[in-house]
């Protein structure tokens, strides 16, 4: 499971989601409340932890950028 960037109240929720089980550390609440875009952490198992940075490349970043014009990207190019 990847849990992306949430504020104190959301993180309050998570952590009494998962008090029955290992819940999450000081430093993992920290983590997660100060993700930027391209962080998360990750959960594979009670043993697999970790915090990841996510990268892409620049066509990737394009898909998601703030241009949402819709079509084709080499559809967007700007005119003169």
């Amino acid at each position: 499971m990847f849990i992306f960037k949430l504020s104190a109240p959301d993180m309050k929720d998570l952590i009494e989601v998962y008090k029955a089980g290992d819940g999450f550390n000081q430093d993992e609440q920290k983590m997660i409340m100060s993700a930027v875009t391209g962080q998360a952490f990750f959960i594979g198992s009670s043993e697999l932890r970790a915090g990841v940075k996510i990268s892409t490349g620049e066509y990737m970043q394009k898909l998601f950028s703030e241009n949402k014009t819709g079509g084709d990207i080499s559809e967007n190019k700007e005119t003169s």
